[in-house]
Order: C-alpha cells, then structure tokens, then sequence
C-alpha cells in the first residue's frame, strides 16, 4: 500500500477510536506506522505487518495507556524493552511534553528509533541502548521516572523486578497484560520491591474476543538495591 493510501485509512479507522486525539497527533502517529512498516520488511522490527495489525495491537492497545495514565510536563516515562517504540515513543507521539526514555537492549531497534526521533524532530526523548538490568543500578536512571511502562515482557514478575527500581517513590507502573493470570499473580505473593497493586483494568481491543488487562502499581518505597538481579537469577529464580 502506498503511503497516502496508508495514512488515510489510518487516520480513519484511529479518528472513530478517539475523538479526543488532535489531528497532527493522529497523523504522527500513522506517519510512524507507516514508516515502521517500511522498515519491518527489511529489519523485522515487530512481528506485526499489516495495518490492521498496527491499529489493533499497537494504536489501540496504546490508547489505553494513553488514557489511564495522567501525563503533563512534568511527566517522566521510561519504557522497558520499547522494542520498535510501542508503547513509549507513540505515546511521546501523542503528548509530545513529556519526557521519555526508551530501553532497548537490540542494536537495530535503537537504529530505527534514533531514526524516528529525527524524523519527528522530538526533543526530551531519550534512547538507552542497554539492559534494564544495568541501567536500573545507575543512579542518573535509578528511581527517577514518575511512570514506567513495559509490554513485552512475559511473566508478571520479571516485569514488576525490571520496571519497579526504574519509579520513583509516589510513581506508576503500569504493564498492559494479556487475560491469563500467571502462578506469581495466583499466590498472591508480597511482592519486595517497594510497590502494591493499585487498580486492575479490563478491555478488549477491536474485532478481538481476547480480554486484556492493564495492571497499575504505585511505587510506595524503595526497591532494595539488589533489585533487579543479573538476567539469568531472574529467569532460574523468579520472585
């Protein structure tokens, strides 16, 4: 599909999803897909292709997040694992103030994403080619984000001890999840990390019968300085 073509059936299926979405944020935000989907045919960047694809699990999916979390200025926002930008830098997209910082740990990610952020001319956007896991013991990155996202990452656990030592005390992290809920969420488990659950939100995307949840925890101390541990004790040896 040529670009215009693209960006206009976009825009029309984004423009019935949210109303309150400006027209330059929603035409930022197809240029990116469009321009993502480009670079995917050569880098594999996303295991998603198509446009309907990017609509339904990357656009709307974000939209939720856009929604539930209270951005301004002020807002810091660190995505762990962003990948090729989903959800952090479209969520810089459509609320271009905030500052955000991007983890990616894949060389080509960060290629294209360096790309995109001089494409779109941002500023305060940040991208850290390393792993969460060093990064979180620096003290420039350690409890300095007012909200944490991550999305890809599998199990509910490794998440909460990748993204937590990233919040500062009074912060968010939120983590979009899929409808099963994993063995650490059965047992109900303390979690040690300085966090608690604060809200529990259920959706669904379009054309989807899949419920999805969106999990919100507040940061209420610190994280012990030995969170997050090396990659391979988070694996063998998870909270």
């Amino acid at each position: 599909m040529e670009k215009p073509a693209f960006i206009q059936e976009f825009l029309h299926k984004a423009a019935t999803a949210d109303s309150s979405l400006t027209q330059d944020r929603l035409q930022a935000a197809a240029e990116f897909f469009y321009l993502l989907q480009q670079a995917n045919q050569i880098h594999n960047l996303t295991g998603f292709h198509t446009l309907d694809e990017f609509y339904t699990f990357h656009f709307c999916d974000t939209l939720h997040l856009f929604h539930h979390l209270e951005l301004n200025e002020d807002t810091v926002l660190t995505d762990i694992g962003t990948g090729s930008g989903i959800p952090g830098f479209l969520l810089k997209l459509l609320y271009p103030p905030m500052q955000v910082c991007l983890v990616e740990s894949i060389q080509k990610k960060i290629q294209f994403l360096t790309e995109m952020r001089e494409h779109f001319r941002l500023e305060r956007c940040h991208l850290l080619a390393d792993r969460a896991e060093t990064l979180a013991h620096l003290p420039s990155w350690r409890e300095q984000s007012s909200i944490v996202v991550a999305r890809a990452l599998s199990s509910l656990s490794s998440a909460l001890e990748l993204t937590c030592p990233f919040a500062r005390i009074g912060g968010v992290i939120a983590l979009p999840r899929g409808s099963r809920v994993d063995a650490f969420e059965q047992s109900q488990a303390e979690i040690p990390l300085g966090c608690v659950l604060q809200k529990e939100i259920h959706y669904s995307l379009p054309q989807r019968d899949t419920r999805h949840r969106l999990l919100i925890y507040k940061k209420m101390e610190k994280t012990p300085v030995k969170y997050p541990r090396k990659p391979g004790q988070i694996k063998k040896r998870p909270l």
